[in-house]
């Protein structure tokens, strides 16, 4: 970290705890509007519609739940 940074957080440090929450809260909501994040959601967004097509078109067999954990606890290999 920078000596920058280090004097920032230092300074934060110093803060009531109500107002470094709020200097958390703000540095969260930044980093959750950075570039970075809109490629995942774009990228997420595009392989939730990829499994929604590989299902309606008969491409992959949906499981219950029930069946899902029987697989993971027992540990075997699906199709």
């Amino acid at each position: 970290m920078t000596d920058k940074a280090e004097q920032l957080v230092a300074q934060v440090l110093q803060l009531p705890r109500t107002e470094r929450t709020e200097v958390l809260s703000r540095l969260i909501r930044a980093m959750d509007e950075s570039d970075t994040d809109v490629d995942a959601n774009a990228l997420w967004d595009e392989e939730i519609e990829r499994r929604i097509d590989d299902m309606e078109a008969g491409r992959v067999k949906p499981m219950s739940w029930e069946e899902a954990r029987a697989q993971i606890v027992s540990n075997e290999p699906h199709d």
